[in-house]
Parts: C-alpha cells; structure tokens; sequence
C-alpha cells in the first residue's frame, strides 16, 4: 500500500500563485510544500499560472513606470529593444527612418497624457 495521494488545499494553492509570482522555480515551490513538481502541476496549475502572469505583470508595469514616469533612460533603452525589437543602429526591427518615427511617435504619446516632450 502506497502513501496517501496528495488533495488541495486552500492555503498552499495561495502559497504556490505567491511563490509563483515571484518567480520561485516549481522544483523550490514543490519542495516547500511537500510534494513533486508533477504533483505540484497537477494539483496547482492554475495558481502557478496566475501567479507567473501576476509577478509578469507587475515587472512590467514597474519597467514601463520606471521608463515613463520615472524617465530612466537605460530602462527606456531596454524596454524599446526588448519589447520593439529596436536597435541604435535601426538594423533589428527596422530601418533609421522607422526609428524616427516611432521616437516622435513617443514624443507625442507623452505629450497627449501630460508629460513634456523627451
């Protein structure tokens, strides 16, 4: 007779979206509450879902608060290559005239919410 099969329970499904959310690899989060990652799948896999799509939210929009509000240039820098596909160069993504156009589009999109002009 094998060991009792694992059920679900409230407090460790708020657990897993948490440590999910934070970016804790499924081995860690399995391990932290006691059963195998394919359990922890199985049993969890809408919080590891949300919880992964909760902390990516959040690291996005603090990039993006980071980038506009806060105006840091490198994490503008970042977002427009990562995101865009941009380079300094206009070889990845487009062309120097697409660059053009998408940083006075920028200009303009600051502009309609309030911010002054880069």
């Amino acid at each position: 007779m094998g060991r009792p099969a694992k059920q679900r329970n409230e407090t460790d499904g708020k657990v897993v979206e948490a440590l999910a959310a934070f970016g804790v690899p499924q081995e860690s989060i399995a391990g932290h509450i006691g059963m195998s990652v394919p359990t922890l799948v199985k049993l969890y896999k809408a919080e590891l879902k949300k919880g992964k799509s909760t902390g990516d939210v959040k690291l996005m929009e603090t990039a993006f608060s980071k980038a506009t509000k806060d105006r840091d240039t490198a994490m503008l820098i970042f977002l427009l290559k990562t995101r865009l596909h941009m380079s300094e160069m206009g070889k990845t993504g487009g062309t120097q005239e697409k660059a053009g156009q998408m940083a006075s589009d920028l200009r303009d999109a600051f502009n309609s919410v309030g911010h002054p002009s880069c």
